[in-house]
């Protein structure tokens, strides 16, 4: 997910141990976990930023947890599910629809192939959504919405739980739409670094313009916190929780 405070800076090169790695950008190149370890050991004040622009990359942490151990923190952003789902089933299921989601669903469900895992297995969360879905035909499109919000977050709790006392932390949507400000001064003390005027600026513009876009999910503000409770049936809503409900509740939505 595309969210961040701060400005966009290229940070300078690493020098590679490895001579046989050529690249004609002095920026990109490929390097192992040795130089990485070796560039943190050399600049133990470095602060390395990852920034990835879809969610499945929260899954993958266990490997950047191995190359920068202690000096890691995670930030993971996560969403109401039923405003998430709202979302989706907007406009005729206009997302829905046009992210195919029940396609990219059913694929994974008939797949056998190595999915989602880092040692290239598929992760246990998932492998309920296909124990839920016996009947796929018959299943309604929030439900397996949610069952994709509960394996994808439950996922992630578990792959961050050693570490989530003092390398994670969780923001939710809803409190960025509300209080930038106060999220991106959180953010930045979390990491360990000053917060700088025009992050605060950016924040604040944030806060009053009352809208941020997120990639694959559109335009969003604080009038789309709550929307999903006149949007979506009391039936959906029962259903969310009944699947969401005590993963929701761990992460403090009521």
């Amino acid at each position: 997910m595309d969210i961040h405070f701060g400005d966009e800076v290229q940070p300078p090169p690493l020098n590679s141990s490895n001579p046989e790695v050529k690249s004609e950008s002095p920026i990109y190149k490929n390097y192992t976990v040795g130089d990485l370890r070796r560039h943190v050991e050399k600049y133990p004040q470095a602060r390395p930023v990852l920034h990835f622009t879809t969610g499945s990359w929260a899954l993958k942490t266990t490997f950047f947890s191995l190359v920068f151990r202690s000096n890691l923190r995670q930030i993971h952003f996560v969403r109401d599910p039923r405003a998430w789902i709202a979302n989706f089933l907007r406009n005729d299921k206009k997302l829905y629809l046009s992210l195919m989601v029940e396609r990219v669903v059913r694929q994974f469900l008939e797949s056998s192939g190595q999915l989602c895992a880092p040692n290239g297995k598929i992760l246990p969360e998932f492998l309920k959504i296909r124990e839920s879905l016996e009947n796929f035909d018959k299943a309604s499109p929030h439900k397996i919405l949610a069952l994709v919000w509960k394996a994808h977050t439950e996922a992630v709790v578990r792959l961050g739980a050693a570490f989530w006392e003092t390398n994670v932390k969780l923001v939710k949507i809803e409190d960025l739409l509300i209080a930038a400000d106060d999220i991106a001064r959180e953010v930045y003390n979390f990491i360990g670094l000053p917060i700088r005027p025009v992050v605060t600026h950016q924040a604040l513009q944030m806060t009053r313009s009352n809208v941020y876009h997120i990639p694959y999910e559109g335009t969003i503000g604080k009038h789309t916190v709550d929307a999903w409770s006149s949007e979506l049936s009391k039936e959906q809503i029962q259903d969310i929780l009944s699947i969401c409900g005590p993963l929701m509740a761990q992460l403090g939505y009521r």
